[in-house]
């Protein structure tokens, strides 16, 4: 006959170890998920030319694209920039030193932020101050 603080030991064992594979599977999955959203909205800014979609791994932003003209950018970008729908793309985040490169979409709510970063739509836009 085992002792009640044995049984107890190896309940509380099997209840941490399917805790730890059930959050490690989350992760797995929710991973999985944001890679394949992050995939396919790479595949939409290709449209935009200029700065490529990187592949993973490699961090570079090709400089050949257009020069940036932010001349008339109230009346043209700004109608643009609001008029993108809620978790379309918005534009890319690089930072080399941390190794991120994101697609970043317009809006935070939960939907929008599974595929990626969001830009709160009633801060600034991009462009001058």
């Amino acid at each position: 006959m085992r002792s009640a603080g044995r049984v107890l030991s190896r309940v509380l064992g099997n209840v941490f170890l399917g805790v730890a594979i059930g959050l490690l599977g989350y992760y797995g999955l929710t991973n999985l998920v944001s890679w394949l959203d992050q995939a396919k909205l790479r595949g939409q800014l290709e449209r935009f030319g200029g700065v490529s979609a990187s592949t993973p791994g490699d961090i570079a932003v090709r400089a050949d694209g257009p020069a940036l003209d932010f001349t008339g950018w109230k009346a043209e970008d700004q109608a643009y920039w609001q008029g993108l729908a809620d978790g379309g793309v918005f534009g890319r985040l690089v930072i080399n030193r941390m190794r991120l490169d994101s697609i970043v979409v317009k809006g935070v709510a939960t939907s929008d932020l599974k595929k990626g970063p969001g830009w709160v739509t009633y801060t600034d836009l991009p462009g001058p101050g």
